[in-house]
This record gives C-alpha cells, sequence and structure tokens, in this order.
C-alpha cells in the first residue's frame, strides 16, 4: 500500500491548522527575512493574488516534482509544487502554491526539499504562482496530506461551466479519504485526464428522470459537487504514452482504466487550469505525487447478453474517419472548404483504418450505424465496406449510399450484412423540414432506413 505520507527527514510533530496546511515543521536553518513572504499570502483568499505582479521571497517544501528536464519523464508540468511547513490557521487561503522555473529546471529539486524560492507572482489561467529566478535548497521536512471532502461547493468558470471549487486548496498536497469512482474517460487519451466521483458514477439527467430544467438545473448542481479530475501531470496532448493506460508499480499490464471502476491516491497537489496545451475544462485538477490504484469494479462481457432475435443492431463512433489526410489545408468538407479532422499522416489513417475494420468486424452486427464519418459523398463509408468484404467475402457487406448528408465536414452512415437483412424502400434524411423536433441546427442530419430480415421477412427501421 502506498504510504500516505512524505518520507520524513526533521520530525516534529504539528496538527493540522490551516484550510489545507497541515505538516511537520522542519528546522529552519536561517532566519526569516523581513522580505519574505508566507505562500498564504501570496495566495490571499479570493482568485486573484492580492500580491500580483510583485517580486517576493518564499519558503516551503516540494510536495510535487513536476519540473521538465528531469529524471522524472511521466511528470512534466514546468515546475514544482510547495508547501508552508506550518499553515497560517486560516481555511480561507491556500498554504501551497506551484513555481513555474520555466522550463529550466533552475535547481532539480525532489519531494520533502525545504526550499526558498524567489521570483515574481503571477496569475496563469486563474491559478496563481511563482515564476521563479532562484530555487534555493536550505532543508527538509514532510507534508501530510489534507483530505478533499465532497459534496464541495460549487462555482462557475470563466465558461459559465459549474465546477467544484478548490480555490482554498490550490496548490496544497492532499489527499482523497476514500476511493473515487471514475465516471468519465472522453478525454484520457487527449488530455490524459479522468473524471472522478465521491460515491457511485454519474449518470445524465434524462438517465432515469423525464426531461425537467429545474431537476436538471440541481443535478448539473449535485455532479458538479462530487466531481474532481484526475490530471496525468503532463502539459501535452495525445501523448503516444497514454499514462493511465500503461501498467505501474500499482497495476498489472493486463489492467485497463474503465468507468465505474475506483481509484485510490495517496497524494497529490490541487491546480487550476485547463486541459494540456490550455485548451479543453477549465477547472481544479489534482496531480498525482505518486501512482494511483486502480481497482476493477466494472468488469466487461467478453460478449453481451443474448435477448433472443435473428437480427444485430449496433452504432459505432469512428471518430473522425477521414480518408482525406490533413495537411492543415482548408479541403474537406461538402464544399470542400473546411478543415479536415482526421489522421494527419498515410501512416496514421492505415493504422485508424485497420483498427476500425477489425472492430466491427468484431463486433459480429448485422447492422451498424457509423457516426463521423468524413461527409464526402459516401468515400469514407465505402473504404470501409470494401475492407470488410476483402476478409468475410465480397457482397457481404453493404452501405446505404446517401452522398452528401448536411454541410457538416463530418456525417453520419449504415452499413448491413447482405446475407442478413435488404433495405426497404429508399432512404430518408430527417431534418427540420420533416418535422420540427429535429433540429439540425443544433444536431447534424439523421439518416433512416428500414430493413426486411432475410429469414422472416421481418420488418423494422434504424435511424
Amino acid at each position: 500500500m502506498q504510504k500516505r505520507l512524505l518520507i520524513i527527514a526533521i520530525v516534529l510533530s504539528l496538527n493540522a491548522c490551516s484550510g489545507g496546511g497541515s505538516g511537520i515543521a522542519p528546522a529552519l536553518p536561517y532566519p526569516i527575512d523581513a522580505n519574505t513572504a508566507t505562500i498564504s499570502e501570496v495566495q490571499g483568499d479570493g482568485n486573484v493574488s492580492p500580491m500580483l505582479g510583485q517580486r517576493v521571497k518564499i519558503t516551503g517544501i516540494v510536495t510535487g516534482d513536476f519540473q521538465q528536464g528531469d529524471a522524472d519523464t511521466g511528470r512534466n508540468l514546468g515546475g514544482f509544487f510547495m508547501q508552508m511547513a506550518i499553515g497560517d490557521g486560516d481555511p480561507a487561503t491556500s498554504d501551497g502554491i506551484f513555481v513555474f522555473d520555466q522550463n529550466s529546471a533552475i535547481n532539480n529539486v525532489v519531494i520533502t526539499q525545504l526550499v526558498e524560492v524567489t521570483g515574481t507572482v503571477t496569475e496563469n489561467f486563474f491559478e496563481t504562482h511563482i515564476v521563479a529566478d532562484s530555487v534555493r535548497v536550505v532543508g527538509s521536512g514532510a507534508i501530510q496530506p489534507t483530505d478533499l471532502s465532497f459534496p464541495a461547493t460549487t462555482v462557475a468558470n470563466s465558461d459559465g461551466i459549474l465546477i467544484a471549487d478548490f480555490e482554498r486548496f490550490e496548490g496544497m498536497f492532499v489527499g482523497l479519504a476514500d476511493p473515487a469512482t471514475i465516471s468519465d474517460v472522453f478525454n484520457l487519451e487527449r488530455y490524459g485526464e479522468l473524471t472522478l466521483s465521491s460515491t457511485d458514477r454519474l449518470y445524465q439527467f434524462t438517465n432515469s428522470n423525464a426531461p425537467d430544467m429545474a431537476g436538471y438545473g440541481a443535478h448539473k448542481e449535485d455532479v458538479a459537487s462530487r466531481s474532481l479530475i484526475l490530471d496525468d501531470g503532463l502539459s501535452l496532448q495525445n501523448p503516444d504514452d497514454i499514462h493511465y493506460l500503461k501498467p505501474t508499480a500499482s497495476n498489472s499490464a493486463d489492467y485497463s482504466v474503465r468507468v465505474g471502476d475506483t481509484v485510490a491516491i495517496a497524494g497529490g497537489n490541487i491546480r487550476f487550469s485547463r486541459g494540456s496545451g490550455g485548451s479543453g475544462k477549465e477547472s481544479f485538477r489534482l496531480e498525482p505525487a505518486f501512482d494511483p490504484l486502480f481497482v476493477s469494479q466494472n468488469v466487461r462481457n467478453s460478449v453481451p447478453p443474448d435477448p433472443g432475435g435473428n437480427v444485430k443492431v449496433a452504432s459505432f463512433n469512428v471518430l473522425n474517419y477521414f480518408t482525406t489526410i490533413d495537411n492543415g489545408q482548408n479541403n474537406c468538407g461538402p464544399d470542400a472548404d473546411m478543415g479536415c479532422r482526421g489522421a494527419d499522416s498515410t501512416l496514421e489513417f492505415a493504422r485508424q483504418h485497420q483498427k476500425t475494420v477489425n472492430t466491427l468486424l468484431a463486433m459480429d452486427a448485422d447492422v451498424v450505424g457509423l457516426m463521423e464519418l468524413e461527409n464526402n459523398g459516401g468515400v469514407a463509408l465505402q473504404s470501409i465496406v470494401d475492407a470488410m468484404n476483402v476478409v468475410v467475402g465480397n457482397g457481404e457487406w453493404a452501405s446505404i449510399e446517401t452522398g452528401v448528408i448536411g454541410s457538416d465536414a463530418i456525417t453520419v452512415g449504415l452499413i448491413y450484412r447482405t446475407s442478413v437483412v435488404q433495405p426497404a424502400g429508399t432512404f430518408a434524411v430527417l431534418t427540420s423540414m420533416s418535422d420540427s423536433r429535429f433540429n439540425d441546427r443544433r444536431n447534424r442530419p439523421t439518416l433512416a432506413q428500414t430493413f426486411d430480415a432475410v429469414s422472416d421477412g421481418g420488418r423494422f427501421t434504424v435511424a
């Protein structure tokens, strides 16, 4: 089991006393001079530092090492987190802060070192930090993590989205008293992040409720109060190595992160930012100092339960499957005036193409609705069908030939197994012209097709 206490160099017990601040006080090898500010003074009790733009000298213990250019290549944010050995006793102010060392590793620090930092107070995407021009190791010590409490109070970010408000813990070394549940993996590959919830999985409001504005508002408040983003500690988008998909000392090579699983975190630092590279959701994030321990709680069935019947229908998002290589030009879309969204090279497309075909064949469905196809008159769709027929036999798979649908760069499509079903009549593209309830100003046009089962003539419609 991972320890929830950093290795202690100098021991002096201390009770928790701040908005987080708890820890073990080191023996200071020098007097604190009058020019030295405390971290909590720099942080203040608001979203913006009261010392913004000032040059300060602060002292604290390193609680998170995310420097560039050091031996730990798995945690690179361009700096490190440090925290006051003794908090100020004010629950409204944070005792920790992020120090940006300008990606130069002015001094390579490690967790438990007591450091003196001189630099300028800056706000970066509403996160208070120090841009350092001097980092000096002056001793050692340790900080005990402060447990976050849920449900948290909420606040709207600059995009108007409700998030849990952990401003008073910004930069601090924190932990989770209980394992959290993985509720969203959507941004795992792009930003290396997972959305955690303090209790069970989070569901869409209409999963168990009829549409209701008041109820939905309360639902959003509840979801925000119980959510926290677990970040990978990297500033890269779409890295070749997905941190939480790699085997670690805590998890075996055959484990794969899945919604519904739980995760235990020994300790990490709270920061406020968007996803890697300044895009993505603006939110408070937990940057773990140690590899989290994931526990499988939602085992995937090898095959879905058999409901009976003689036709299998499925859907599959092919995630921007473009046969047109993205070379940075606006040559995609129905009028060839939109940016391409698919592979950046023929090699990358070959990988995407083979993975897509292999997945569709492994699904073993009879009718499949596809999403996020390049809207190029059926060329992308036909490339998938042709490849599937190479494997299973010519003519076994076919597509509904629609031509261009809508005006976006991506569209939907239907493929089917000809030995199992046959189209009945022509397809329909459902827009607001068909029925006002099909709002194609907010959604892509819907493709509908009726099929007859070859075995018994049973008729059904897929949309």
